[in-house]
C-alpha cells in the first residue's frame, strides 16, 4: 500500500459566530477548487460540496445551518487540509 503525505495548513474562520457567510483564510492552499465538508458535533455532515478558492480564502452559505458547534473539513487535490471548529448562530 502507498502512504500518501497529507500537509496539515493554518487557516482562520470568521466571523464568529457566523450567522449569513462563514469565511474562510486559506493562504497556504494552491488548490483552485477544495472539498468542503459541514459536520455537527456527532459526526453528521450538515453541509459539503467543492468551493471554488478565491483571493486565498473561500466562503459558504450557513443560513440554513441549525445553530450549533460545527467543524467544517478541507482538502485540496495539493493534499492539503484542515479540520476547524466554528460556530453557527
Amino acid at each position: 500500500m502507498k502512504e500518501v503525505q497529507i500537509e496539515e495548513v493554518t487557516v482562520k474562520l470568521f466571523p464568529s459566530p457566523a450567522t449569513d457567510v462563514l469565511k474562510v483564510s486559506l493562504h497556504a492552499f494552491d488548490s483552485r477548487d477544495v472539498q468542503v465538508s459541514l459536520f455537527d458535533v456527532t459526526g453528521n455532515v450538515v453541509k459539503n460540496g467543492i468551493n471554488p478558492v478565491i483571493d486565498n480564502g473561500l466562503s459558504g452559505n450557513v443560513q440554513n445551518v441549525p445553530p450549533s458547534l460545527r467543524l467544517l473539513q478541507s482538502s485540496g487535490a495539493d493534499r492539503k487540509s484542515f479540520t476547524k471548529k466554528s460556530v453557527i448562530t
